[in-house]
C-alpha cells in the first residue's frame, strides 16, 4: 500500500501526481500548502514487526519534486505517527504526531510519559531541519488529529486523550473513556490555553480543525451519549454516535456548538470555517 500526492487545477484538470511507498503499507494522515504553493506532507511508514515511523515531505507546487523528506522513529515495534502539518509565514513547518517510547525528530530526542504521547516539532521549511520539539502526555495515551495555525502565528490543536488525567500546561484535564483536548500553543510550543470536550461514553475529535478568520477555532467530532462542551446545557445524542460542531474563541471561551445524528453512527470528518459560515462533512448509517 503506497501513498500519492496530486494537484488538481480549479477546475479540477490534473497538473502531476506523485506516489510515494515502500515494501511495507505507508499512510498519508495530512497535508498543507505553504504561501509558495509548495506542498507539505505527513503520515507514517510501516516497517515488518509492527513499527511505525513518521515520515514528513516537501514537494514543490510546480511538478511535485520532492524538496525534502524525513522520517522519525524510535526502537522497533514502537509506533510512530505524524497526524496534522501546519506552514506558517515564513515557510517553515509545524508537524505534530504521537509516539510510544523513544523518539528522535533529527537529533532531537523525546522520551513519552506513557502509552502514547503528543509531539509538537517545528521545522526550516528550506531544509526540514528541526528548531525546537514539545512533548505533552501522562501514563495513558494522548493522539492528536488535527494542527491548525492563526494569522498571529499560534498553533492549535485537537486530539483525543484515553482513561487519563493530563496536564498539558494549563492544569489536570481527565478523561473518562474518550475525550477531546483542545490546546493552543505560541510559536516557540510555549502553552497559551487547553480544555476539554468531555462525554458521558465515547467522544473523538475526528481528523482537523479550522482555525477561524476572526480569531479562535472550529472542531468538529462525534460522540454517544451528552456532551459537555462548555454551553449551557449538554449535547445529548440521537442514537449510536452524533456529530458534533464547536467553536471557541482564542481564549479558549465556549461560542457555540450543536449536534445532527439519527439512529445510527454519524461522524464529523472536516471543516472549514469562513467569516460566519461554518461548513461540516462527515458520513452518516441508518
Amino acid at each position: 500500500q503506497d501513498l500519492y500526492v496530486a494537484k488538481y487545477t480549479r477546475t479540477g484538470g490534473l497538473v502531476w501526481v506523485k506516489g510515494f511507498g515502500a515494501a511495507q503499507a505507508d499512510y498519508p494522515a495530512a497535508l498543507a500548502v505553504d504561501s509558495n504553493d509548495d506542498v507539505v506532507a505527513t503520515g507514517h511508514l510501516s516497517a515488518a514487526g509492527g513499527d511505525d515511523d513518521v515520515f514528513v515531505a516537501k514537494l514543490a507546487g510546480l511538478d511535485g519534486a520532492t524538496l525534502w523528506q524525513h522520517a522519525y522513529g524510535g526502537p522497533a515495534t514502537e509506533s510512530d505517527r505524524g497526524t496534522g502539518v501546519a506552514t506558517d509565514a515564513s515557510g517553515d513547518v509545524l508537524l505534530t504526531g504521537y509516539f510510544t517510547g523513544a523518539l528522535n525528530l533529527g537529533g532531537i530526542a523525546l522520551t513519552s510519559n506513557g502509552a502514547t504521547d503528543v509531539f509538537v516539532v517545528r521545522l526550516n521549511g528550506s531544509d526540514g531541519t528541526p528548531a525546537w520539539a514539545r512533548r505533552f502526555g501522562s501514563a495513558g495515551s494522548e493522539i492528536p488529529t488535527a494542527l491548525g495555525m492563526d494569522a498571529a502565528g499560534d498553533l492549535w490543536l485537537s486530539g483525543t486523550f484515553l482513561d487519563t488525567t493530563v496536564d498539558f500546561g494549563g492544569g489536570a484535564l481527565t478523561a473518562s473513556g474518550a475525550d477531546v483536548f483542545l490546546l493552543k500553543l505560541g510559536a516557540a510550543g510555549n502553552h497559551i490555553w487547553s480544555r476539554s470536550v468531555t462525554a458521558s461514553d465515547t467522544n473523538w475529535a475526528n481528523g482537523t480543525l479550522s482555525v477561524a478568520p476572526g480569531g479562535g477555532v472550529v472542531v468538529v467530532g462525534r460522540f454517544a451519549g451528552s456532551l459537555t462542551t462548555g454551553a449551557p446545557s449538554p449535547l445529548v445524542s440521537a442514537g449510536g454516535t452524533d456529530l458534533f460542531v464547536a467553536r471557541y474563541d482564542a481564549t479558549g471561551q465556549h461560542v457555540f456548538s450543536q449536534h445532527f445524528g439519527g439512529a445510527g453512527g454519524d461522524w464529523a470528518v472536516t471543516v472549514d470555517a469562513r467569516g460566519d459560515t461554518v461548513v461540516v462533512g462527515g458520513w452518516f448509517t441508518g
